[in-house]
């Protein structure tokens, strides 16, 4: 109907699909399951100190 926005739309709705990446999706899963378990980081408590890193989570969730 607006053949004039086709490309401004287009631009538009690329720009806003590159935020799903399966890198987000993953964090995101990994601290919904944390929040879920009363952890801070997957796999660790909040208690514990040391925490396990972002990559450490990705490639844990791959396995999953």
């Amino acid at each position: 109907q607006h053949p004039d926005q086709i490309t401004t739309m287009g631009q538009a709705a690329r720009r806003r699909a590159e935020y799903f990446t399966w890198e987000r999706f993953r964090q995101d899963v990994a601290e919904a399951v944390g929040g879920i378990l009363g952890t801070s980081e997957l796999g660790t408590s909040k208690k514990d100190s040391s925490k396990a890193t972002f990559p450490q989570r990705a490639r844990d969730l791959k396995h999953v």
